[in-house]
C-alpha cells in the first residue's frame, strides 16, 4: 500500500487551490491579507471586540443591567449561555443600494416601522360610496350635494374618533387614544375630486409615481372611494375582523347623521350597502387553526403588500427580474 505524503500533496495542490474564486471569496471574507484561509490558527482571535462591534447590543446590555436592578432578577446579559464569538460581526445590505443593515435593527419586535406596518394593514379598509349614495339617492330622493359629502366626511372623522353620531349622551373615547384615526376620499375622476374640501381627498397624482398614478387613476375610475383607518387601538384590543365592522358601522352613523335618515328599512339598506357593497379588505379571513378574522396581515395577499409599500409608490414599475438584479449583499463591521 502507497504511503502518501500529505505534505508534498498539499504543496501541489495549494496553487491551483489558491487561484480559484472560492479562495479569493474566503481570502476577503477574513480580511484579506490579515489571515490566510488555510491557516488553523484564527490569529485575530480576541482582538474583534465581541459585543462592542454593535451599539445595539451595546444597548441591550445596558437595557439588561437596568432591567435586573430594578426587578431585583437577572435579565438580558450576553455574558451567559453563548457570548458573541469573537468573530466579525454579520450585518445584510438593503437591496439595491449601499445601506448596511444591522439585523438587530430589522428584527420585527425591535422594528417600529414594521409594527406599525401591520396595525396598519389590519386597521385599513376601503369602501365604495356610490353605492350608498345612490340608494339615499333612489329610496329617499336626498340631494348630494359638495355640502352634504362635506359634512359627511366630518361626521365621519367624529365617528372614527369615538364619538357618538345621533345619540347624546352615549359612552364616547377620549379623542387622544384615537389621534392615528381618519378617513379619506380618492377617485380617478379629477372633477369629483374638486367637490371634497382638500383636507379629506387623497391626491393620487402626489401620492405616486407619475406611471402608476396614472394606472391607478384609469383602474379607479370615476368611482368614489372612501379609505377608513380605525385607531390603531381597536387592533391593539381587537383583531382586524373587528375593525371591517367598525368601519361599516362608522360609516353608516355618518351617512345617518349627515341626511337625518330614519326608518327601519331604508337604515337596513344604507347599512347593508355601507357593510358589503364593493367593500375592500386588507386580507381575506387566514385558515381556521389560526383562528383570526379577515383584515390580518396573514390573509393579505402580497400583491397589495407590494403596492402599499414606500418604495412601490415612490419608485416607477419595474419587473419582478429587475428588482431582484439587485440583490442582498452581505458585509461586515468592525
Amino acid at each position: 500500500m502507497p504511503r502518501y505524503d500529505a505534505k508534498k500533496i498539499q504543496e501541489r495542490i495549494l496553487p491551483r487551490e489558491r487561484a480559484s474564486q472560492q479562495y479569493q471569496f474566503l481570502k476577503s471574507l477574513y480580511q484579506g491579507e490579515e489571515v490566510d484561509p488555510m491557516d488553523m490558527i484564527d490569529h485575530q482571535m480576541y482582538q474583534r471586540g465581541g459585543i462592542q462591534q454593535s451599539k445595539t447590543k451595546m444597548g441591550f446590555t445596558e437595557w439588561g443591567k437596568k432591567i435586573a436592578l430594578e426587578r431585583g432578577i437577572p435579565s438580558y446579559n450576553r455574558e451567559v449561555g453563548i457570548p458573541l464569538g469573537q468573530r466579525w460581526l454579520t450585518t445584510g445590505k438593503a437591496p439595491g443600494t449601499d445601506i448596511t443593515i444591522n439585523f438587530d435593527d430589522i428584527n420585527f419586535f425591535n422594528n417600529c416601522a414594521m409594527q406599525q406596518c401591520i396595525d396598519d394593514v389590519r386597521r385599513t379598509v376601503i369602501v365604495n360610496l356610490d353605492v350608498a349614495h345612490r340608494t339615499i339617492q333612489l329610496r329617499l330622493g336626498k340631494e348630494i350635494s359638495p355640502e352634504t359629502l362635506n359634512l359627511f366626511m366630518e361626521t365621519l372623522q367624529h365617528r372614527l374618533a369615538g364619538g357618538a353620531v345621533i345619540q347624546e349622551h352615549m359612552s364616547e373615547v377620549h379623542p387622544g387614544l384615537t389621534s392615528d384615526a381618519f378617513g379619506k376620499v380618492f377617485t380617478g375622476d379629477d372633477e369629483l375630486v374638486g367637490q371634497f374640501d382638500k383636507r379629506y381627498f387623497i391626491n393620487i397624482d402626489k401620492e405616486f409615481h407619475p406611471v402608476r398614478a396614472e394606472a391607478l387613476k384609469v383602474g379607479v375610475g370615476n368611482k368614489l372611494c372612501l379609505a377608513i383607518h380605525e385607531p390603531t387601538l381597536r387592533v391593539r384590543n381587537m383583531d382586524g375582523a373587528a375593525v371591517v365592522r367598525s368601519a361599516a358601522q362608522s360609516t353608516t352613523m355618518a351617512m345617518v347623521g349627515t341626511y337625518r335618515l330614519t326608518g327601519e328599512s331604508v337604515l337596513s339598506d344604507i347599512a347593508f350597502s355601507t357593510r358589503h357593497a364593493q367593500q375592500i379588505r386588507m386580507g381575506e379571513p387566514m385558515w381556521m387553526n389560526r383562528a383570526r378574522g379577515p383584515n390580518e396581515i396573514g390573509g393579505m395577499p402580497f400583491g397589495y403588500l407590494a403596492d402599499i409599500s414606500a418604495a412601490e409608490t415612490l419608485s416607477e414599475p419595474k419587473t419582478f427580474m429587475e428588482i431582484l438584479g439587485g440583490g442582498w449583499g452581505f458585509g461586515r463591521v468592525r
